[in-house]
């Protein structure tokens, strides 16, 4: 058989073999065996074999490939290659020996190995095998080990990367030298836990790094430290200075006879000031506090009933004190009140007081108006009283309307009261004392009045009907209505305001013409204002083009100087040209309240609890009196006396404070 392409190769190589390096000829040669055998050329085979004796005369497998080939070709010269073979591979390779034995035993019997040859040539044979096996099994677990090495080593890494890289994440998140620290030792415990590893080495720097990092923000701090405690004692100095100053200044205008000028410098001093005194300094600071008792005069005791003087008084509290005070006046109730550093500057005390006189009646006066030198009282039994507005003495008693009946409406007018009855004839009282009967007797009750700016009254009825009448007693003219009427009141213009009981909203001018149509007011009404405005009892104040909110009237408003007072649940209201104004207060009032004489601003109000109390603007309670039962009716029968009927019959005299 031919070579095959790769084999002409071969030969061509091998007959140039001197040409070539001599690291490539036993290569070269080993293929071309390789394909001379595949080929079966064995004469060629052992030609080219025994060409290479010079270069493989020592090699065990050289002459036992030249044997076979020899054999192959039945040449006797294999016997001596075999035998050659033997004797060079019985040591070193024993399975070529063996080898050689067989085709050596095969081509001549009688040339065979002796037993004992042979057996050493296994147990050579053995050696090797179990020597290639244990050199085998050691490179098998020196693999092993060193994967397992380098598994453990890219472990190691790889925690040791999640390491620094959380340290790296507290670095960057650190807001203080404590959270510095922490990432140091993170970076230092990579190096601790894995130092084989190249985040270790990376680990060891940046710890370095923060170390250093470290020691500059130490030192930075303590810079800062030392700096901002200079700045603090320098600024404690000079609060205390300052502080220093004002108490000296305060003490000054004490001493001067200003303890509510030295008590704003006390109150300007921080928190931040006083701290900078010693304790015992700061906790003796005097808070002057101005005691003014209502009405003014009243002695004032400590709390071992000591005196300390009269009000007004100046106390000096200090931070912590609680000054127990007794307030005592002759005709007032005695007061104990406590004053500590936070009371205000000014300390206004009401004393409960009694009233200047108290008179006694057989029945409650329900109403009462001022009349020249004279009041006017309505009572219960029908009967009309003048008093003495200088002694209070009863000047005259008039019999009008029937017994057990409501008590007459009482009305003032410029120059003349009107005292309206249920039924009977109505009573015009005049300033010198005198009575005038309006009319005959009528046979519907009378519902309500009004007076004219004519120095007349009009008058309405059940039956629907309206009345003018003269001060003289004579009927001016008449007018009727689909409803009895409810309200009568006369507007600054002249004209007058019609309400009646279907809620009809009507005007009619001094003639007792109709001026526009009926209006249907969206309440029931309570009280008409001079401007022509409606107080309904849903709490709203009623025009013909808006309505307005108010809080809900509890009591019949009252009239008093140019304002509305009225009674509610919470308290009590006033409206004015300025609006509504609501002023609250727990203890529920009798009747609506009335105004002070010399102010407007102050309110007198008589609560169920039978004390009297005198508001001021801001709801502050300027006076107290002690009715000594629930009130019916206020009214000021001069300025500075204030008359006040109770629900037993009694009337109270109060003066009245400017």
């Amino acid at each position: 058989a031919g070579l095959s392409g790769v084999g002409e190769d071969l030969r061509l190589c091998w007959q140039i073999r001197n040409a070539l390096p001599d690291r490539k000829v036993p290569l070269i040669h080993e293929d071309y065996c390789k394909a001379l055998r595949k080929s079966g050329d064995h004469q060629q085979l052992a030609t080219v074999l025994r060409e290479a004796e010079s270069i493989r005369e020592k090699d065990g497998s050289y002459w036992l490939q030249l044997g076979e080939a020899l054999v192959k070709t039945k040449d006797s010269g294999a016997s001596d290659c075999l035998k050659k073979a033997i004797a060079l591979s019985r040591n070193e390779a024993p399975e070529i020996a063996l080898r050689a034995e067989r085709n050596l035993r095969a081509l001549f019997p009688d040339l065979n190995l002796d037993d004992g040859t042979l057996e050493e040539l296994l147990k050579r044979q053995e050696e090797l095998e179990r020597s290639d096996l244990r050199k085998k099994y050691t490179k098998i677990s020196s693999a092993v080990f060193l994967g397992f090495l380098i598994i453990m080593q890219f472990s190691a890494e790889w925690r040791a990367r999640g390491m620094l890289a959380a340290a790296k994440q507290i670095e960057t998140n650190a807001d203080g030298i404590s959270n510095l620290i922490t990432a140091a030792e993170s970076y230092e415990r990579v190096g601790q836990l894995h130092p084989w590893t190249f985040a270790a080495g990376n680990s060891e720097i940046e710890g370095q790094r923060m170390r250093e990092l470290i020691h500059n923000e130490v030192v930075t701090e303590k810079d800062a430290l030392h700096r901002s405690r200079e700045e603090a004692r320098s600024r404690r100095q000079e609060l205390r200075i300052r502080v220093d100053n004002t108490l000296n200044e305060a003490d000054r205008l004490i001493d001067s006879g200003l303890p509510l000028e030295a008590r704003l410098l006390v109150d300007r001093l921080t928190s931040e000031e006083i701290e900078s005194l010693p304790p015992a300094v700061a906790e003796s600071i005097p808070y002057p506090v101005v005691l003014e008792s209502i009405p003014a005069g009243a002695k004032i005791f400590d709390e071992n009933r000591n005196l300390l003087g009269v009000s007004p008084l100046t106390l000096t509290p200090v931070k912590g004190d609680t000054l127990e005070i007794h307030l005592e006046k002759s005709g007032c109730r005695s007061r104990v009140v406590k004053v500590t550093s936070d009371s205000a500057p000014r300390l206004f005390i009401s004393l409960v007081r009694s009233p200047e006189r108290t008179l006694n009646f057989s029945e409650p006066i329900v109403s009462m108006c001022l009349l020249g030198d004279m009041i006017v009282t309505t009572s219960r039994d029908g009967k009309i009283r003048l008093l003495s507005n200088d002694s209070f003495d009863v000047i005259k008693e008039i019999s009008t309307g029937l017994e057990g009946h409501p008590a007459p409406l009482l009305l003032s007018g410029q120059e003349s009261a009107l005292a309206l009855p249920l039924a009977g004839k109505p009573i015009i009282v005049m300033p010198s004392g005198k009575t005038k009967a309006l009319g005959a007797i009528h046979p519907a009750p009378w519902t309500s009045a009004s007076p004219t700016n004519q120095q007349g009254w009009i008058l309405g009825d059940a039956d629907g009907k309206v009345f003018h009448f003269d001060n003289s007693g004579s009927l001016v003219w008449t007018r009727q209505f689909s409803a009895p009427i409810e309200f009568l009141d006369h507007k600054d213009d002249g004209s007058f305001i019609v309400i009646d009981a279907m809620r009809n909203f009507t005007e009619i001018n001094s003639a007792g013409e109709l001026e526009n149509r009926a209006l249907t007011i969206p309440g029931e009404t309570v009280s008409v204002f001079k401007n022509g405005k409606v107080l309904l009892s849903s709490g709203k104040i009623w025009t013909s083009s808006k309505t307005e909110s108010t809080p809900i009237p509890k009591s019949t408003p009252r009239s008093s100087m140019n304002a509305l007072y009225f009674t509610t649940d919470s308290g009590w209201v006033s409206i004015s040209d300025h609006g509504v104004n609501e002023c609250k207060f727990s203890i529920e009032s009798a009747c609506s309240p009335i105004q002070h004489s010399f102010s407007q601003e102050m309110t007198w109000v008589a609560g169920h609890d039978g004390i009297l109390r005198l508001f001021g603007p801001n709801g502050a309670v300027l006076s107290e009196v002690d009715l000594g039962g629930t009130a019916i009716d206020l009214a000021v029968s001069k300025p500075g006396t204030l008359l006040v009927s109770l629900s037993d019959g009694r009337i109270c005299v109060v003066k009245e404070q400017e």
